[in-house]
């Protein structure tokens, strides 16, 4: 909060202007704050002006208006109250009574807050000179912040780093904001700012996603990039020296910054780090420990980066880094270090690339690998789970011209016991247990979180499976996911990127169990590609890649609405981005095409899973995967989820509203779709078999 200033000593009154039906503003008041609204001047003119006549009462008849002292007492004392509630919001330094935000109702990041706060901030500098920036988050109360070696009101000195007691937010070095690889730190102390502590919440964080810092030499914003406990004591290899990680020319120390930050996030955040990137971290007491740190960084906006915050794509990290304590108290082992700094230094390095995002790039190899290639094998025996029903209808196909709807219930594919339960059953969580050597005898190459390795297959498999479905995923939907990874692994020859996570014991007896299993097709490997979520089933490799397979073809898959988080999700595009995007990579001009953005998209055509086959682009025809991949993908951080969308436009706005569902290219094994089938009761065989039909399943 800003601290209390005595009300200002009067000054000489100007010349009054005339009346405009604006009220004058006090110095140092955000704009807007007391501005009387049309019905509030009327209803004074109405009381208060000379002409205004009295208002007769039935039976009586109207009075010659003359001098009305009490009208004008009432003026007088509604002006005095007025002038005293501007005293005292000046007094607790431009705070609202219930602990409002400084600026009133104006919206965070509009014209009229951004000219409230510079005005509120620049009032406060001229009474107290160490006033360096005003701090503001969208849904959350802003502070001012002082300077490193500021005196406090009252004759507090600086130097919070070694004075706990300050109880003012600050800068603890270096308050020069903007300049590339820097990272400047803002301490906020709990009596300041108790409301930063609620961002470790879920949905607190969705609705503030970024932060802005208004200083007298400009405004910056920042995008939220990691949530995070630091403990400042912790010494050793997971020690994380967050004040010495200030200056970030040298790109050594810039690299640990930034992975350091994303390891430890306890939420996933939808912002993306590049080189020469500049950050603001705020510094917390954190609300679950004494002694350790709620840390918040955020990444700067790059020049013509649009300043849209997307909160509703902040996600539960799977696997963040905690300080020693934590894993100490619990009696359970840390991740490893190395594990996480090579994840994490791949994710930088691909731009936050996931594994369909992977595989697309990698395509489809022309023909399959002959068994022969990588050993042979011999059947495995089906298991007693109920097989899928080959014969069975698929779900209703979604009109191309209507948007898709989700089923209300479970297609004739489901085993007829099955009933869609109302979460994932997660699988039991075992006693925890050092992490163990490779015990399997067999190795695999691949280039796992970014560095080319021979691996211990188990531990390969274990690791993949653990980033691809989470810490508690049904046992069943596990091996499915390792028998389709090995698969494809060995389907791309070479050393082909994979992204693996550090995997608990569960996960590792699934993987030792199913390690040897592979699908083929007509004696050769079959290339067996995944995704997270399905839209209304899945899509044909010929669809995707533009090469057939027969065991690569539409089937249904019911459970992914159910299980998958943000099946559903929206993204926003301005006309302005579509039609700049649609100029570069199609080379169409839809301004020329059209003065009415909404006839800029059109014949829409869309397979039986609801997948974008055909759509109109201005004179151009293209793919739903190609405008997903190539036209629209990181436009501002934006990329549709998958190609299985609806667009409405809305003219108010000037923007396009992309309704996208499922996540990933659609072909092969839906992750989540073989989560909800293992929650309901099928053996991975029979979820393999139900993913790439026509396919044998072999032991090497």
């Amino acid at each position: 909060p800003a601290p209390k200033a005595a009300p200002a000593q009067s000054a000489p009154a100007p010349a009054a202007p005339a009346f405009t039906g604006k009220a004058p503003r006090p110095e140092g008041a955000p704009a807007d704050l007391l501005k009387p609204d049309e019905q509030l001047t009327s209803a004074a003119q109405l009381l208060f002006g000379d002409e205004a006549p009295e208002p007769a009462h039935e039976g009586q008849e109207q009075k010659p208006s003359g001098p009305h002292w009490g009208r004008l007492i009432g003026c007088v004392l509604l002006v005095a109250a007025i002038a005293g509630g501007v005293a005292l919001w000046l007094w607790q330094g431009g705070k609202l009574p219930g602990g409002g935000s400084v600026l009133g109702d104006v919206g965070y990041g509009t014209a009229d807050y951004d000219d409230a706060a510079r005005d509120y901030l620049l009032a406060q500098q001229a009474k107290d000179a160490g006033v360096a920036a005003y701090l503001a988050l969208p849904e959350l109360d802003g502070s001012l912040v002082w300077s490193a070696d500021a005196t406090a009101p009252g004759g507090q000195q600086g130097g919070v780093v070694n004075a706990a007691e300050d109880t003012l937010p600050r800068f603890t070095g270096s308050e020069t904001l903007g300049q590339s690889q820097s990272n400047v730190l803002v301490r906020c102390p709990t009596a300041s700012m108790e409301q930063l502590s609620e961002l470790v919440q879920e949905e607190v964080l969705k609705e503030n996603s970024g932060f802005t810092l208004y200083t007298a030499d400009g405004d910056y914003r920042y995008k939220v990039l990691a949530v995070y406990e630091w403990d400042p004591a912790e010494t050793g290899e997971s020690a994380f020296d967050l004040y010495g990680l200030q200056d970030l020319s040298n790109y050594e120390d810039y690299l640990t910054f930034v992975l350091g930050a994303k390891a430890r996030s306890l939420y996933e955040m939808p912002a993306d780090v590049r080189d020469g990137d500049a950050f603001v971290t705020l510094v917390a007491d954190s609300p679950s420990a004494s002694g350790r740190m709620l840390v918040i960084t955020g990444r700067q906006l790059r020049d013509n980066e649009a300043a849209i915050l997307f909160g509703n794509q902040v996600q539960p990290a799977e696997q963040p880094l905690m300080p020693m304590a934590v894993y100490e108290s619990e009696g359970v082992s840390a991740p490893s270090l190395t594990t996480l700094s090579q994840y994490w230094l791949n994710w930088y390095k691909t731009g936050g690339a996931t594994s369909s995002d992977v595989q697309e790039e990698a395509g489809m190899p022309d023909e399959d690998r002959p068994l022969s290639e990588v050993g042979g094998g011999e059947a495995v025996e089906p298991s007693a789970s109920p097989a899928p029903d080959a014969s069975a209808s698929p779900s209703a196909s979604p009109d191309a011209s209507a948007s898709p709807k989700p089923s209300a219930t479970p297609s004739a594919s489901t085993p007829a016991t099955a009933e869609p339960t109302p979460g994932p059953t997660p699988a039991p969580t075992p006693a925890p247990t050092p992490t163990p050597t490779p015990s399997s005898g067999s190795t695999i190459t691949v280039t796992m979180n970014g560095v080319r390795q021979e691996m211990d297959l188990v531990e390969c498999l274990a690791m993949i499976a653990r980033n691809e479905m989470g810490a508690n995923a049904p046992v069943e939907a596990y091996k499915a996911q390792m028998v389709a990874a090995h698969s494809w692994i060995l389907s791309q020859g070479g050393a082909p990127s994979v992204a693996g996570l550090e995997p608990n014991e569960t996960i590792r007896a699934a993987a030792r169990e199913v390690a040897n299993q592979i699908l083929t097709y007509n004696g050769s490997v079959a290339f067996t590609p995944y995704f997270a979520s399905a839209a209304f089933g899945t899509n044909s490799s010929q669809e995707v890649w533009g090469g057939a397979r027969p065991y690569l073809i539409n089937v249904d898959s019911p459970y992914d609405k159910d299980y998958a988080s943000n099946w559903q999700s929206t993204r926003v595009y301005y006309t302005s981005e579509v039609a700049a995007r649609a100029q570069e990579r199609l080379g169409v001009d839809l301004y020329a095409y059209s003065s009415n953005p909404e006839d800029w998209f059109g014949d829409i055509v869309k397979n039986s899973s609801g997948y974008v086959t055909s759509i109109r682009v201005g004179t151009a025809t293209t793919t739903g995967r190609n405008l997903r991949e190539n036209v629209l993908n990181n436009v501002n951080g934006k990329t549709l989820r998958s190609a299985a969308f609806d667009i409405s436009y809305d003219a108010g706005s000037e923007a396009f509203t992309f309704t996208v569902y499922g996540y990933g290219h659609g072909c092969g094994m839906s992750q989540m779709g073989a989560w909800g089938y293992a929650a309901n009761g099928w053996g991975y065989a029979d979820i393999l078999a139900h993913y790439y039909p026509g396919t044998t399943l072999v032991t090497q």
